[in-house]
């Protein structure tokens, strides 16, 4: 039980699409009963109505309002709170789930009951602070996430396309890399094995060398003529097939369009965030990177220490031990999971030769470490060292970091 909860008045929020379930109580065991409420602004003063009351039957002046997640549900709820002298936190939706039967003995899900279990978990201090994203901090999430969706579009076309072609010209990948320019290029102009050798080498050849920007030219043509001669791609519903190729080539186009528009948006908010060039003074930190990680973070001065913000992205580590037993560490993953993704995309080029956690690397590695967990170190440390950055407005200074501090 924490102590900066006691004197507090506990209203849970049970979240759902439609309408919420709402329910309060306080350390001395006086509640109220489970109330429901819509999700639109006259629900939400009705929220607010409940709260009033709770607190004129308890006496209590502080307001701690705790919910879980569901979805975007909860979202217009949040930022209509965040408005008010409430404290807001968030339960981890995985606790609720594990602590469910302690009430009542039973797996038992009900919007009357669920509130109840939120309500013992904020009492028992089990629930992280919730930091809302505002001005530009809310422009990056969102660009982050949009460009996130962009990617995963264009991969499931990038995916698909490659199917496509295995049909028709099972050999082509081999010798072309189908999501680059050149191979998207001949794709469109040139998708069957019949067109490339119609083509001819020469013409190819020069096809080649200007799209690659003579990084290609008579070698790999002449690869691609011999695959062609020799292929083994289906003759029959080709104009269909050619349909949907031609589509996703468009839909891979437009997809590359979009993420180059978020990039560049996401590169002017950055500017009007004074901590981003911190971020930025980190070797192997691009603009997209510290726009994710700020975006995901929000604000780093909102966070008391570096545990807190390790938690928050999910880099806590916990181990199961008994008796004699030592367990392994490993991270709880209870956080924020892009936020982890840009940490890991950003080590993957810090811990090669150039890079500025290379000895740090090869030291655990040495130790014994497996590679994906020495990775998950310099993800860790990579974060401390942002957040002592940002805490001390400092620019990243390579000789102050202390080597072994992973």
């Amino acid at each position: 039980m924490r102590k900066d909860t006691k004197d507090c008045l506990i209203v849970a929020i049970d979240i759902g699409s439609a309408s919420h379930s709402v329910y309060w109580c306080d350390f001395q065991g006086t509640e109220g009963k489970t109330q429901s409420f819509s999700n639109n602004r006259e629900g939400f003063e009705k929220l607010c109505h409940i709260i009033e009351t709770g607190k004129r039957k308890t006496g209590l002046t502080k307001v701690m309002v705790g919910y879980e997640s569901t979805g975007p549900y909860w979202i217009p709820l949040v930022h209509f709170l965040h408005e008010k002298p409430f404290r807001l936190v968030q339960v981890n939706p995985s606790h609720t789930k594990k602590v469910k039967e302690i009430e009542d003995n039973s797996p038992l899900k009900s919007d009357k009951k669920d509130p109840r279990v939120i309500a013992m978990l904020m009492q028992l201090g089990y629930f992280l602070d919730v930091v809302i994203p505002r001005g530009d901090a809310a422009n990056l999430r969102n660009l982050s996430h949009a460009r996130e969706r962009a990617c995963g579009d264009r991969t499931v076309a990038l995916n698909r396309l490659h199917d496509l072609v295995f049909c028709l010209f099972p050999e082509f990948p081999t010798i072309m890399k189908i999501s680059s320019a050149t191979g998207r290029y001949l794709l469109q102009h040139y998708p069957t094995p019949q067109s490339v050798l119609d083509l001819g080498e020469k013409p190819l050849t020069a096809i080649m060398q200007t799209v690659s920007r003579k990084q290609l030219g008579a070698d790999r043509a002449r690869k691609l003529l011999d695959a062609a001669a020799q292929t083994v791609g289906i003759h029959e519903g080709i104009p269909s097939l050619l349909g949907e190729l031609n589509d996703l080539l468009q839909s891979v186009a437009r997809k590359d369009t979009t993420i180059a528009a978020l990039e560049t948006q996401m590169a002017a908010y950055l500017k009007t965030i004074p901590d981003s060039r911190l971020l930025l003074s980190i070797k192997g930190v691009g603009i997209v990177t510290a726009a994710g990680i700020l975006g995901e973070v929000v604000d780093f001065h909102a966070y008391p220490s570096q545990a807190a913000i390790l938690k928050m992205a999910g880099l806590a580590l916990y181990e199961v031990s008994s008796g004699k037993h030592i367990g392994s560490r490993h991270i709880t993953r209870r956080g924020r999971s892009l936020l982890r993704k840009y940490l890991y995309c950003a080590c993957i080029g810090m811990v090669k030769q150039n890079g500025i956690f290379f000895e740090s690397y090869q030291r655990l590695l040495d130790r014994g470490k497996p590679r994906r967990k020495a990775l998950v170190a310099m993800m860790r440390k990579l974060l401390r060292i942002m957040f002592s950055l940002v805490r001390n407005g400092v620019h990243y200074n390579h000789e102050r970091v202390v080597p072994n501090a992973a």
